[in-house]
């Protein structure tokens, strides 16, 4: 066995339980995990953004963005559109100040993009583990509802990595993503399903097979957009991974990418097909 797959499963054996114990238990530990991870994602993004000569606003988005997740997290709604506002008036206010010209649509456009892109997408962890808080709720709790998901990624990303690297042939996105291939896509779908029914065999056995088999596969189609995205945005800047935090896994956008897309999904769906 290759010494970087060694690596990625020794990581996985302690990242992966201490995952679903901190999503398990909620609470002010998930903020506190939400809060740091989206500040080392938004590191990494503005890292990206500096390899490429553009200027991306770290305490700006720091700031801002853990506003908007703990609007997420009392539930503070009204507090949330005041966050995106001011967001918007802060940074017009900054290039302002500052007088930047020539690169100010760049700019903007990257600051918002990078907020919106990390800290709005990672609150949807929150959001999800929170959603048996709303009134009426008698749906199975966020609790497994957020497990469900990671345990469909998880699985769907160990199928696809083995079977596109043992046997894929025809690349998915030669341009963007060439390791990637079509027979990695379709084990991956195959084992976003598996994961779900799993999930549901062990702690969502009252919710019907077909809105989990639904589900299962609206993940795994969020999670590759997520995963060719985040690729895209490396490609541009000429970067195998984000950085190198998480040994054998690249950096926490190379970790949650297919997360950040799949959880606003769930959430979405779950509000949608199967209310409270």
């Amino acid at each position: 066995m290759e010494r970087n797959l060694k690596l990625r499963i020794y990581v996985a054996l302690v990242w992966v339980p201490l995952l679903l114990l901190i999503s398990y238990v909620g609470g002010i530990l998930l903020l506190v995990f939400v809060l740091a991870a989206t500040y080392l994602g938004l590191l990494e993004f503005s890292r990206l953004a500096e390899s490429r000569g553009l200027r991306a606003s770290l305490p700006y988005m720091a700031i801002l963005g853990a506003a908007l997740i703990l609007s997420v997290y009392f539930r503070a709604y009204e507090f949330l559109f005041f966050v995106l506002a001011l967001a918007t008036i802060v940074l017009c206010l900054t290039h302002l100040y500052r007088g930047e010209i020539s690169d100010l649509f760049p700019n903007l456009g990257l600051n918002l993009f990078g907020l919106l892109y990390i800290a709005g997408l990672f609150s949807y962890f929150v959001a999800v583990r929170n959603i048996s808080n709303l009134e009426g709720w008698k749906n199975p709790s966020g609790a497994g509802w957020l497990i469900f998901t990671l345990a469909v990624i998880w699985i769907d990303d160990t199928f696809a990595y083995f079977v596109g690297k043992w046997w894929g042939k025809r690349p998915l996105s030669s341009k963007v993503s060439p390791n990637k291939t079509v027979e990695g896509a379709i084990a991956g779908a195959v084992g976003a399903l598996l994961g779900g029914l799993l999930a549901r065999s062990l702690f969502l056995g009252t919710v019907s097979s077909i809105h989990i088999v639904l589900l299962s596969l609206l993940i795994f189609a969020a999670g590759l957009f997520g995963d060719l995205v985040e690729s895209l945005l490396k490609r541009a800047c000429y970067l195998k991974d984000a950085s190198e935090i998480i040994p054998g896994h690249g950096g926490v956008l190379d970790r949650f990418d297919s997360l950040l897309f799949a959880l606003p999904v769930v959430y979405y769906y779950l509000r949608v097909f199967l209310p409270a």
